[in-house]
């Protein structure tokens, strides 16, 4: 048996593959110490394999991973996992052989093949939550690269070297003490839209994407038929815009992803 995992700054999401799909995901709060977690891993590792040999895991994980993918070598929200031998104590705790990447990867891999994106061939996908984040999928995988994409860290204003993850949710509690779908000031939503727009854009100008999916808990209450308006305002070299779509498959994106990444790397 396989199983997918999606473990992210507050929560991790487990499943086992099965021949249509995934099983029902288990679903825990992330602890804060590493040594912790993998107790709580080691755990939904027995429930799910119900004493059966588990051959592969596959997942996600949230932060930068080392060049040769075993530990986390940037995590703002996993911080007590910076440094650990992550790879090898999934194989230790699970007896299988494991692939992990970006957990923004394997959603936007997820939301390629079964949910916003199926139907194209070029897909960018951003999440816009605690932090902000993307990846791009092209003809249903996912492209190589040495750390990964962060848009999140893009400049968009020059002045003082403020980045595109000044309006993520981390960064708009601090601020303003809310969550973005609490703020109901209209010129503050606006003005936070006004990066938002902007950090779109800038992903179409640098992947020229067929279709921009967003995700994330900001996008609850995005309105598209807006962002798309605000979009064509820009001057773009491009003859129209790609779609710009809401992701579908809700939080669970990262495990159908995982799956799909096992289906075309496992050996």
């Amino acid at each position: 048996m396989n199983i997918v995992f999606d473990i992210g700054g507050t929560k991790m999401r487990f499943a086992c593959v099965e021949q249509d799909g995934i099983s029902e995901p288990v679903v825990v709060k992330t602890p804060e110490s590493y040594i912790e977690a993998l107790a709580e891993i080691s755990e939904v590792f027995y429930k799910l394999s119900k004493g059966k040999k588990i051959e592969w895991i596959s997942g996600g994980v949230a932060g930068v991973l080392s060049l040769d993918g075993k530990q986390l070598c940037v995590a703002p929200n996993l911080k007590s996992w910076i440094g650990k031998p992550l790879k090898e104590d999934l194989a230790r705790l699970s007896g299988a052989r494991v692939l992990i990447k970006n957990d923004t990867d394997m959603v936007a891999l997820g939301e390629a093949i079964h949910g916003a994106g199926d139907s194209h061939r070029v897909v960018a996908y951003l999440t816009f939550s605690t932090g902000i984040g993307g990846s791009l999928v092209i003809a249903k995988d996912l492209l190589s690269y040495n750390f990964g994409f962060e848009p999140g860290f893009q400049i968009i204003d020059s002045q003082d070297s403020r980045p595109l993850h000044s309006v993520a949710g981390t960064e708009l509690k601090q601020k303003y003490g809310l969550l973005f779908r609490d703020i109901k000031d209209e010129k503050t939503r606006k003005e936070i839209m006004k990066d938002v727009v902007a950090g779109i854009h800038n992903a179409i100008i640098f992947w020229s994407p067929d279709v921009v999916v967003l995700g994330g808990g900001m996008t609850e209450t995005f309105d598209i038929e807006n962002i798309k308006q605000d979009l064509s305002k820009f001057t773009l070299r491009f003859p129209k815009l790609p779609e710009i779509k809401l992701a579908k498959l809700d939080d669970f994106g990262g495990l159908y992803g995982s799956m799909e990444y096992l289906k075309k790397h496992q050996k």
